[in-house]
C-alpha cells in the first residue's frame, strides 16, 4: 500500500495529521484566476497532435497526427507529453484544471491516484533536486489556493519526500511555463529536465513556441491547444454576457470574420466580452494590438468615472509600463524586483515609480500582491507594453535594422514586434522592411551586426557567417510575418517572385500558416515552382489554407509519377482538405472579407465546426 493510499485511508483530520488530504482538498478547491473583471469559468479543451515541433524549415512542417481530444482523455491515456499553445489560448488555466481535477479523482479514488504538483517555472531559482523542485512549487502554488488555507512548507515538504520514497507513488508534475525560465537558470534546469523526464512519475509541460528549440526532447509528443470553435465560443459568451451573449455573436462574430478570427484564441475573447459589458454598442477592432488597446482606455476611463484617487496621470503610467516592459523583454524575465527595476534607464525615482506601479494593479495591469516584484497579469501585456515602446523608439528616430533587426535575432521578441505592426497606425513599412530582409537576409545581417565582415576573417569563413546569420534572421522573419496575419499577405505574395527559392518556400510557409484563402490561387502557382522544397511547402500550404479549389491540382499532383517525393504530402493535404473537422478553425482563421453582410459561407462554417466536435443538437443551440 502506497503513501497515497495510508495517508487517504486515516480517519483523522486536519491539516497536520493528514498533510497529503489536506493539500488535495485545498487544489480541489482552488478557485481558477481571472485575469479580466469577469467571472473566470474553465470551458472543456480539446487538443490535436502533431507530429513535428513548429518550425520554417522544409522539414519542420507541422502534421495533424490526429483528430481533436478531450485534453483531460489525454491526460488519462499519456505519462509524459507537452502542451503547447500560442499567447492567450489558455496553457496556464489548463493546467491548473488539470491539477484541480485530479485532485478530485485522487479524494474519491485514492488506490492508484496521481498526486497533481503545479510548477510555475518562472518562479524557478535554480533548484538542482527534483525533490527542491516539487517543494519550491507548492511553496508557491498556495497563491491559487484560497488565502486562509495556505499549504504549510513542513507539510509540502512531507508530501514531497515521503511520497518520492514511496516506489509506488507517483506524482502528476505540471511544468507551466518552459519558455518563462530566466536566462541565467536555463541550462540548470535542463539538467533537473532531464531528472523529471527520466523519473517515473507523469509529466506535462507547458510552452509557447519559444520553449520547444531549447528544452524539448524529440521523443515527447507535442500536443497543440485547439482554439475555441463554435460551442466553446456560444458557451463563453452564455456565461460572461448573459442574456447578450447571441446578440453579440450574431451582430458581431457572424457579421465580420476578422473578429471571429481574433475570438478563437480565450485572452482575445475575453477582452472582447469585458468591452461590451461596460459599453454594449462599442465598435470592436479587428487588430490584438489595437483590441488591448481599447481594454486599456476603458479601464482608465471606468477609474476615473469611479473618481479613484490617482498619484500619477495615466499617461505616465502607461509611458512607465512601456519601459518596464521594454526591459522586461530584453532581460527575457517575466517578474522583475522592483529595487532593480529602479536602475533600469528612463524609470523614475523615488515616489513616482511606486505610485505608478500601484495605479497599474489597481488596472488590473499588473499583478497584485506580488511581494517588492512587477509581473504583468498576462505575458500577453508586456508584449504588447515592449510594444509600444519599441514604436515610441521608432518615433524618435531609430531606423527598422538597428531598433528591430537585432531583436529579430532573439525569437522571444517575435509576439512584440508583431503586435507592433498593430500598434503602428501604419505599418507597411515595417512589413515592406521585414519582406525586404526575407529576401535578403544577409544584406540586414551586414547592417545589424557589421563585426561579422571584420578584414581579418577568411572571406570563407566570413560569407558562411555570413549566411548562416541570415538564415536565422530570415527564420524570425518568419515567425514574425505569420503572426502579423493578413496585412503582410500582399508583400509575402510579391517575394513569391523571388529568385532565390529558400526566400520563396519561407514565403509559401508563412501564407499556409495565415490561412488566408485570398492567396491559394498563388500558391497553386507554386505547385509548379522549379524548387523541390518550394512546390513540397505549396503542397502543404494548400492543405492548411483549406480552399476547396485545391483538390483537383493536388489530385493531379498525387496521381503524377514523376513527383515521387510529393505525392504523400499532397495525400495528406487532400486528407485534410476532406477532413475541415481535423483543424477546425481554418476557415475561420483566414480574417478576410470584413463586411457588413451576412456571411452565409462562415455561418455554415462556424455550424459544421460545431457539429463535428459535439453532438448535433447542441451545436445548433
Amino acid at each position: 500500500m502506497s503513501l497515497y493510499a495510508r495517508e487517504m485511508l486515516k480517519e483523522t483530520s486536519g491539516s497536520s495529521s493528514v498533510p497529503l488530504r489536506a493539500y488535495l482538498a485545498r487544489t480541489a478547491a482552488m478557485q481558477m484566476p481571472g485575469l479580466l473583471p469577469i467571472a473566470p469559468r474553465y470551458i472543456e479543451r480539446t487538443v490535436v497532435q502533431i507530429a513535428e515541433a513548429p518550425g520554417f524549415g522544409p522539414n519542420d512542417t507541422p502534421g495533424i497526427k490526429d483528430d481533436p481530444q478531450l485534453l483531460i482523455d489525454v491526460v488519462m491515456r499519456r505519462r509524459k507529453w507537452m502542451l503547447l499553445g500560442e499567447t492567450g489560448m489558455g496553457k496556464t488555466s489548463s493546467l491548473l484544471h488539470i491539477a484541480r481535477t485530479m485532485a478530485e479523482r485522487a479524494l474519491t479514488m485514492p488506490r492508484n491516484a496521481l498526486i497533481p504538483i503545479y510548477v510555475e517555472l518562472k518562479h524557478y531559482c535554480g533548484e538542482t533536486t527534483l525533490a527542491q523542485l516539487l517543494v519550491a512549487a507548492l511553496r508557491t502554488f498556495s497563491v491559487h489556493a484560497p488565502a486562509e488555507t495556505q499549504l504549510l512548507s513542513d507539510a509540502g515538504a512531507h508530501i514531497v519526500y515521503a511520497g518520492l520514497a514511496q516506489p509506488d507513488t507517483r506524482f502528476l508534475i505540471l511544468l507551466d511555463g518552459l519558455d518563462e525560465i530566466r536566462p541565467e537558470h536555463q541550462d540548470r534546469f535542463q539538467s533537473i529536465l532531464n531528472t523529471v523526464l527520466n523519473s517515473r512519475h507523469h509529466v506535462i509541460i507547458g510552452t509557447g513556441d519559444d520553449g520547444l528549440d531549447d528544452m524539448s526532447r524529440g521523443d515527447m509528443p507535442i500536443f497543440t491547444l485547439e482554439p475555441f470553435g463554435f460551442q466553446e465560443i456560444r458557451t463563453f459568451l452564455d456565461h460572461t454576457l448573459p442574456g447578450d451573449g447571441d446578440c453579440f455573436y450574431n451582430r458581431h462574430l457572424l457579421r465580420n470574420r476578422r473578429l471571429a478570427a481574433l475570438a478563437v484564441n480565450p485572452l482575445m475573447l475575453s477582452l472582447m466580452s469585458a468591452l461590451m459589458q461596460s459599453r454594449p454598442n462599442t465598435h470592436l477592432s479587428t487588430s490584438n494590438a489595437r483590441l488591448f488597446h481599447q481594454y486599456i482606455m476603458q479601464v482608465i476611463r471606468g477609474a476615473a468615472d469611479e473618481k479613484l484617487r490617482m498619484g500619477v496621470s495615466p499617461r505616465a503610467t502607461l509611458s512607465l509600463l512601456g519601459r518596464i516592459g521594454f526591459e522586461m523583454q530584453e532581460r527575457q524575465c517575466v517578474i522583475a524586483n522592483v529595487d532593480i527595476v529602479r536602475e533600469w534607464r528612463g524609470i523614475p525615482a523615488g515616489n513616482r515609480l511606486d505610485a505608478s506601479l500601484n495605479q497599474a494593479m489597481r488596472w488590473g495591469l499588473l499583478k497584485p500582491g506580488v511581494e517588492h516584484a512587477v509581473e504583468f497579469a498576462h505575458p500577453f501585456f508586456l508584449q504588447y507594453f515592449a510594444a509600444l515602446q519599441l514604436h515610441a523608439e521608432l518615433h524618435r528616430g531609430a531606423d527598422y535594422a538597428r531598433l528591430i533587426g537585432s531583436r529579430l535575432l532573439n525569437k522571444r521578441w517575435a509576439n512584440a514586434i508583431a503586435l507592433l505592426a498593430g500598434v503602428m497606425d501604419q505599418a507597411s513599412g515595417l512589413i515592406r522592411w521585414l519582406a525586404g530582409a526575407l529576401r535578403c537576409p544577409e544584406r540586414e545581417i551586414s547592417a545589424i551586426s557589421p563585426e561579422i565582415r571584420e578584414p581579418a576573417t577568411p572571406p570563407r569563413a566570413q560569407a558562411d557567417l555570413l549566411r548562416e546569420w541570415g538564415e536565422r534572421l530570415r527564420d524570425s522573419v518568419a515567425r514574425v510575418l505569420a503572426q502579423v496575419g493578413p496585412p503582410a499577405v500582399d508583400e509575402l505574395v510579391a517575394v513569391l517572385g523571388d529568385e532565390d527559392p529558400n526566400a520563396r518556400w519561407r514565403a509559401v510557409e508563412v501564407l499556409g500558416r495565415i490561412g488566408n484563402s485570398t492567396v491559394a490561387a498563388s500558391l497553386m502557382l507554386s505547385l509548379r515552382d522549379s524548387n523541390l522544397w518550394v512546390r513540397k511547402s505549396a503542397v502543404n500550404a494548400l492543405g492548411q489554407v483549406g480552399d476547396p479549389c485545391a483538390i483537383e491540382p493536388l489530385t493531379a499532383l498525387s496521381r503524377n509519377p514523376s513527383e515521387y517525393y510529393l505525392r504523400q504530402d499532397a495525400d495528406a493535404a487532400l486528407v485534410r482538405l476532406s477532413r475541415p473537422a481535423a483543424k477546425p478553425t481554418n476557415r475561420i482563421l483566414e480574417a478576410v472579407n470584413a463586411g457588413a453582410q451576412m456571411d452565409v459561407d462562415f455561418v455554415e462554417d462556424l455550424e459544421r465546426i460545431g457539429g463535428t466536435r459535439y453532438p448535433p443538437q447542441h451545436a445548433s443551440a
